[in-house]
């Protein structure tokens, strides 16, 4: 299932109700990847992770709880 985290899946009452585009989008996002193309258009919540992941990535917005950077 996408390679999808325990952690992940276990923050998912914090997110759309369809949380498995959101997760998509936003590990898209992460991983450097561009957006899914638009036709089939994906589903709203997957743009909102992708937007989500921009903007931690840039600063404008925190990361998720969810989200553990091991260094």
């Amino acid at each position: 299932m996408y390679g999808i985290s325990d952690d992940h899946i276990a923050d998912a009452d914090r997110r759309p109700a369809d949380w498995l585009p959101y997760l998509c989008g936003y590990q898209d996002a992460m991983a450097g990847q561009e957006r899914v193309p638009r036709r089939p258009k994906p589903a709203p919540e997957y743009d909102q992770g992708y937007d989500r992941a921009l903007k931690v990535e840039t600063g404008e917005a925190r990361p998720p709880k969810w989200l553990v950077v091991k260094s």
